[in-house]
């Protein structure tokens, strides 16, 4: 497949992201608690919310190659942002652009992908194309991770993770100016009139389809949850680093520094991993296994809970692992399900309102957890989270509609 390798180097520098790892604790090395962190994820899913599913409309009507390549210029003005200036008010005027960016992109490069299949007559292969080339977003991730550590054990300079992190951002805009301009990207020519129709069209289209809308419902609170619990890994590393009797003749950033590159390293291997073969989890009734995946991560969530209160963290570091893992199984075969009701044309509309809902979740709940997180403690986050995937799991019990 001559495009297999384009969509797998979008992913893999895509995830080139070498703040990622330490973005929290640059926020916290600024000054700001959890609340304020709370507050800064919420503002960022305030301006994907706002702006994504009309994103997705444009990608639908003016191509979803141009919508790519401006989502890249916007995540470059964010990074410029926090690599050249200091302040809280200023990293909400980057989170602005670094929504703009998540706007215009998510769900966009996953319609060119499924589009792409069905055109050629294999779009039965979705789930397998996806995964793998999520796998090399993941391999991207883990890569990330190793260059960001080194930078950091070295420099100390938070700074230049975002200046490093313009580099395959640019190298993405190439790749993608070798995109094919077929019917799949070429642009449509519309006026705002039918801009607006065709957005009112697919919000019909999700309201009146019940099984589309239970299913984003259901992926809104998993996938909610992920995110949140995702973002406390950190500062969990972090605390296992400083009790860790070993690498004591370096200093506490080093430590840090060191771990979190080992744990992001393997956490994301294993993405890697259990993203290339979650087609082998799809059945004819993929619930089955979702019910499953949504069981395993509320336990790992309870048993989360229950070691970081006697802060034992070294059982919460492994169960991240493996809620990463649930994770990427989880996501080729929610996305390939939403695919599977979306009608083609408004692919990337509907996939956009996939992850607004997700952005919804975050808006409204991450500055709860951060704010019961800074009254209790870390432990908190896996006490919250099962209380949504009993929701999650509510939601799957219920008798298919298809």
């Amino acid at each position: 497949m001559p495009m297999l390798f384009r969509f797998s180097l979008y992913g893999f520098l895509k995830n080139l992201r070498f703040f990622e790892p330490f973005l929290v604790l640059y926020f916290l090395f600024r000054g700001l608690n959890f609340l304020q962190i709370g507050f800064l994820i919420a503002f960022r899913e305030i301006v994907i919310n706002i702006l994504e599913i009309p994103a997705g409309t444009f990608a639908d009507i003016y191509g979803k190659k141009r919508s790519m390549i401006f989502s890249f210029f916007a995540y470059i003005i964010s990074f410029l942002i926090f690599s050249l200036f200091d302040g809280y008010a200023l990293f909400f005027v980057a989170f602005t652009f670094f929504g703009l960016g998540d706007a215009f992109r998510t769900g966009t490069h996953k319609a060119i992908i499924f589009d792409y299949l069905k055109s050629r007559g294999i779009g039965d292969q979705k789930t397998r194309v996806y995964g793998y080339t999520r796998s090399w977003s993941k391999l991207g991730s883990a890569l990330s991770a190793v260059i960001a550590a080194t930078i950091m054990f070295f420099t100390q300079d938070y700074s230049i993770v975002f200046w490093a992190s313009i580099i395959p951002y640019i190298l993405n805009i190439i790749n993608f100016l070798g995109y094919p301009e077929d019917r799949i990207t070429s642009p449509k020519k519309l006026n705002l009139a039918g801009f607006i129709a065709e957005l009112k069209d697919s919000f019909k289209l999700l309201f009146s389809q019940k099984p589309l809308r239970n299913l984003l419902l259901t992926t809104m609170t998993y996938e909610g949850v992920f995110s949140i619990t995702k973002e406390y890994l950190q500062p969990i590393i972090k605390a296992f680093a400083l009790a860790l009797p070993i690498f004591l003749y370096f200093d506490n950033h080093k430590r840090t520094a060191l771990l979190i590159g080992l744990i992001y390293v393997i956490v994301n291997l294993v993405s890697s991993f259990f993203s290339r073969k979650s087609y082998r989890f799809v059945k004819k009734e993929n619930k089955h296994t979702m019910k499953t995946l949504v069981i395993l991560t509320l336990s790992a969530h309870l048993l989360i809970a229950v070691f970081l209160r006697i802060e034992f963290q070294i059982i919460p570091l492994i169960l991240m692992v493996f809620l990463y893992a649930f994770q990427n199984i989880w996501r080729p075969i929610a996305i390939s399900e939403v695919n599977e009701l979306s009608p083609q044309e408004k692919t990337v509309t509907i996939l956009s309102v996939e992850s607004q809902s997700k952005s919804l979740f975050l808006f409204i709940f991450a500055p709860l957890f951060g704010f019961l997180i800074d009254k209790t403690g870390l432990y908190m986050i896996g006490v919250l989270s099962p209380l949504f995937l009993l929701v999650t799991l509510c939601l799957l019990g219920r008798k298919s509609d298809r």
